[in-house]
């Protein structure tokens, strides 16, 4: 099944600051949180026997998709 990935160019030009903070999914547990405050930050989620958990692996552009 075709997924829609994240790239550099949706990152820069469609990950914009909203009201409340929000996840971009690239696939496999590998998301983009956008904070209010226009901050970005990588995130790993994944289910563990008890429970979802999430792992911070960076900020974006200090971590990058390559």
């Amino acid at each position: 099944m075709p997924r829609d990935l994240l790239t550099e160019t949706k990152i820069s030009k469609g990950a914009k600051p909203k009201e409340k903070e929000y996840l971009l999914g690239d696939g496999d547990g590998l998301f983009l949180r956008v904070r209010p405050t226009g901050a970005k930050d990588w995130l790993f989620k994944y289910k563990s026997p008890t429970g979802i958990k999430k792992i911070g692996l960076g900020s974006y552009p200090d971590r990058t998709l390559a």
